[in-house]
């Protein structure tokens, strides 16, 4: 693993130094502007805060606390046009009382010193989906984008502090500290790109007290190296590559009998049995001619690949994708489609195997300026073959294959249509309309059993009157939707009436009401009915206050009525 790390900093130290060459060429320049700076003495400051609080009372908080509150605010600072000084903080009471790997408290600055970006605080940076990917990391990190062919970035901190394990809080999960660094180089050329991207995490063993080896958590230990290449030709062809090599070691104390998995790191590092290899592919493929447009993709991720420096990944899986964007009738109207290949189970391993299809269609339609129409369709299918232990010890002549072989298909369209019947300078008139349709189904050796589909229908109508000169809008909506689950078939329907007004040329009113009632079959099962009553306040440019109350009454068969109110209010200051 020393290896490792030695390449990754290898990494690290070539880019600051290509970064060298280009800081010696205009150090001279530079320091024209810096005495230019000292006699102009020239800042510039903007930035803004916004606070908000709610208040969620009634019988249905569902868990919310009673008063909660968001302050936002950022700072820039821009000296004599030669640097940036961007500060940034974010604070709430959400989560108080308990302990986060990720605190919700925020606080991050960026300095900007021409084609030079520092990061320091709680700051995130996006390298590739395999390596560094948004994590927010509490550290330091820097952006190195000069007009010569390369650019640098890098980034060094905490992912995660530790949490002891905690058996009353079953919300927040222990957590070892997780400290990691990455780098990102980039080779820039007029018709195609180079990068090399190099990543690793480390959690630190004796950052807990209490080991929640019993919970499934461990000290984990991660490497990732990528290389990327993207190539243009013409603004017609697109090409782009990028091919990730995983190291993830699962437990650090773990040192035993190698593993048998093997990448480009095999031979660099002496893996225990808790390490595994891994390996992610990306490839697309774009050709443009004239206004239309073929793509085809591919993807390869092996099972069980994982980065420290995401979120959420999926792995184990294999994709192909195709799209075309085609326009006709003199470009009023385009079609836009796109097929998928989906299958897991890449290493054989799994007694269940996955394959899927996509494919959508988007149509949009302009005939007049006066009608607009778009419509859509998706058919999303899943098709799973179930390998049991004892389905060849226990099969017989007679059993049919298909008894193991299950299917999911979904269908979605969708339709709207939009008609302007009067605009003027004084009013405008509109009419909306959106139809819908989603069909899914299991199926078990191609039969669809009764109470496996569902199918939901969707109608919806809305006039709009706008009035100019008051700036002010009406908007009256009706909406029906009916979809039966299983073996029960449920309809809900209701009009909304939406209000929009300026007063005083300083206040800005809404007013939203809406009533719906659902019956299954035929039985009312539940009614809602909502209030939401606004106002926007702006005092001169730089002050906005906002208050916003939302009264829900609900009943529901067998539960009674309940009442809800929340009230929100918000400031906002910006210079």
């Amino acid at each position: 693993m020393k290896k490792l790390h030695s390449v990754c900093q290898c990494i690290l130290g070539a880019g600051l130094l290509m970064m060298n060459f280009q800081v010696v060429a205009q150090h001279s320049v530079d320091l024209e502007k810096v005495k230019d700076f000292k006699i102009k003495k020239k800042i510039e400051v903007s930035g803004g805060i916004s606070a908000n609080t709610i208040a969620s009372l009634g019988q249905q908080i569902d868990g919310r606390d009673p008063f909660t509150y968001y302050i936002l605010g950022n700072l820039n600072i821009k000296l004599g046009g030669l640097v940036t000084l961007p500060f940034s903080f974010n604070l709430t009471n959400i989560g108080h009382g308990f302990n986060y790997p990720t605190p919700a408290q925020r606080l991050s600055i960026s300095p900007k010193y021409k084609w030079i970006t520092a990061h320091v605080g709680d700051i995130s940076m996006n390298f590739s989906p395999y390596t560094l990917n948004g994590y927010q990391v509490r550290g330091v990190g820097v952006d190195l984008d000069p007009k010569g062919k390369f650019t640098f970035s890098g980034i060094y901190g905490r992912l995660q502090k530790a949490v002891e394990y905690d058996s009353v809080n079953q919300v927040v999960p222990a957590a070892y500290s997780r400290y990691g660094y990455g780098a990102k180089i980039q080779f820039r050329q007029k018709k195609y790109t180079l990068g090399l991207i190099a990543f690793t995490a480390k959690d630190r063993v004796n950052s807990l007290v209490n080991k929640p080896d019993s919970i499934g958590i461990f000290p984990q230990q991660n490497l990732v190296l990528s290389g990327t290449v993207a190539y243009f030709q013409n603004k017609n062809i697109e090409l782009s590559l990028e091919y990730a090599a995983n190291s993830l070691t699962r437990d650090r104390r773990d040192t035993t009998s190698t593993t048998t998995s093997s990448n480009i790191f095999k031979g660099l590092m002496d893996a225990g049995n808790a390490t595994s290899f891994y390996n992610a592919f990306k490839s697309n493929l774009k050709y443009k001619f004239g206004n239309s447009m073929l793509g085809v993709g591919y993807e390869r991720i092996d099972p069980g690949y994982q980065t420290l420096g995401s979120y959420y990944f999926n792995n184990d899986l294999e994709n192909i994708t195709f799209d075309i964007s085609q326009p006709f009738l003199k470009g009023k109207a385009t079609v836009t489609a796109n097929l998928g290949f989906q299958k897991d189970n890449l290493d054989g391993k799994k007694a269940n195997s996955t394959k899927r299809a996509v494919s959508s269609f988007n149509l949009n339609y302009t005939p007049s300026a006066k009608l607009y129409i778009n419509g859509s369709y998706s058919n999303f299918s899943t098709y799973m073959r179930v390998n049991p232990l004892f389905q060849v010890i226990n099969q017989t002549q007679f059993q049919d294959p298909n008894l193991q072989d299950f299917s999911q298909v979904s269908q979605n369209a969708n339709v709207n249509l939009n008609y302007t019947l009067k605009k003027s300078s004084k009013a405008m008139q509109s009419v909306n309309v959106n139809l819908g349709f989603l069909d899914a189904s299991d199926r078990q050796g191609g039969v669809v059993k009764f109470g496996n589909g569902s199918q939901f229908y969707n109608v919806s109508t809305s006039y709009t009157l706008s009035l100019v000169p008051q700036a002010a809008s009406i908007t009256t909506a009706f909406n029906f939707s009916y979809n039966t689950i299983g073996k029960n078939n449920y309809a809900t329907m209701g009009p909304t009436l939406s209000v929009n007004s300026k007063l005083f040329k300083t206040i800005t009113c809404r007013l939203v009401t809406s009533y719906n009632k659902t019956s299954n079959d035929g039985a009312k099962e539940n009614s809602v009915f909502n209030t939401r009553l606004g106002f926007n306040y702006a005092y001169g440019k730089k002050h906005t206050l906002a208050l916003d109350f939302m009264n829900q009454l609900r009943d529901v068969r067998d539960r009674g009525k309940t009442n809800d109110l929340v009230a929100t209010f918000g400031y906002n200051y910006t210079f």
